[in-house]
């Protein structure tokens, strides 16, 4: 027992050192805080949910204590340990079926869960925005500004754009992209995590089976009401809409990369087909996400992976992909 507190206790410390290093500088933020849940998942999916509540109050307190900045702590319990205990916990649900198999919490709806937890996050952060003077993107403007630095009157952008002009279009993008950014960034932190578990042999459920992965299909209604929100509602609810549309896209962003390796496995030079696609998620950004997360949506509805040999969302699209662990 006192193992595994020590592991916890340890876990947390290196997540609050991430928080350290990546409040250091902005490029080590950039490149490690996507990232800083992944000890938090180790803990979590090896020993239990327990574990990672130790591990996400270790995390969350030392920053606070030694910057002197308890929003610091308060921020990172919100957007990191908070969603990171809610998945493992419904991550380590299981049931046996009359076989003897052991059938766990669908990879699917671990990402709906993550896609829910974000939209009730970003509105509710729309609304603590919507009390200070022009709203959210003023508020995300502020924070930006103070990051990019620059003149309005002399600095241009290499498409010919001012300087206001692309900050306002940057301002735009991060406001509706925080809460999708965060549901990838978690998804991919607690896949990496699983992974290195399963090298180590201490997972205490069977893999992610990313590739086939089904959806519930209420998550279809939410994410059109959200885009009918964003198309036809007047400002701030037209922004609001367009956030809540990005967050619950991005599980079919997954389930339009497991499309993908489906088709991709149909074909002997199947490689190249994953290293173009991949390529095109890299370098031609956000328009490939966005043909990605249309792919997911056309294959809950369309089957398409079924046409090619993989598994199929199902007449009723449930979401019933339960991962069996013999």
């Amino acid at each position: 027992m006192f193992r595994d507190y020590s592991i916890a206790i340890a876990a947390g410390i290196v997540a609050a050192l991430i928080i350290f290093i990546a409040s250091s500088n902005m490029f080590l933020a950039m490149l490690l805080l996507p990232f800083c849940t992944v000890p938090l998942f180790c803990v979590g999916l090896s020993q239990g949910y327990r574990a990672i509540f130790i591990a996400g109050g270790v995390a969350a307190v030392l920053p606070g204590l030694v910057l002197f900045d308890f929003f610091v702590s308060l921020s990172y319990t919100i957007m990191f340990f908070a969603p990171a205990a809610i998945l493992v916990r419904s991550a380590l649900l299981k049931r046996t079926d009359n076989d003897g198999h052991t059938e766990w919490y669908p990879t699917g709806r671990l990402l709906a869960v993550a896609a829910s937890y974000f939209a009730l996050f970003f509105l509710a952060l729309a609304a603590i925005a919507s009390s200070f003077e022009g709203g959210m993107l003023e508020v995300v403007r502020d924070r930006l500004s103070l990051l990019v630095g620059g003149n309005a009157q002399i600095t241009t952008a290499p498409d010919g754009q001012t300087y206001e002009e692309a900050l306002d279009a940057l301002v735009y993008n991060a406001a509706i992209g925080i809460s999708s950014f965060a549901v990838i960034c978690l998804t991919v932190s607690m896949m990496l995590a699983q992974a290195l578990l399963r090298r180590l042999g201490k997972p205490l459920r069977a893999s992610f089976q990313l590739i086939d992965i089904e959806l519930p299909r209420w998550l279809s209604y939410a994410f059109a009401a959200s885009l009918a929100i964003a198309i036809f509602a007047p400002e701030p609810w037209g922004l609001v809409g367009a956030g809540l549309t990005a967050t619950f896209a991005t599980p079919y962003f997954f389930l339009g990369i497991a499309v993908g390796h489906t088709i991709a496995r149909r074909y002997s030079a199947g490689v190249i087909v994953l290293i173009a696609m991949y390529a095109l998620l890299l370098f031609a950004q956000p328009f490939s996400m966005m043909a990605m997360a249309g792919l997911g949506l056309a294959e809950q509805w369309l089957e398409i992976r079924r046409r090619f040999g993989g598994r199929g969302s199902g007449p009723g699209g449930p979401g019933q992909d339960l991962t069996r662990q013999e």
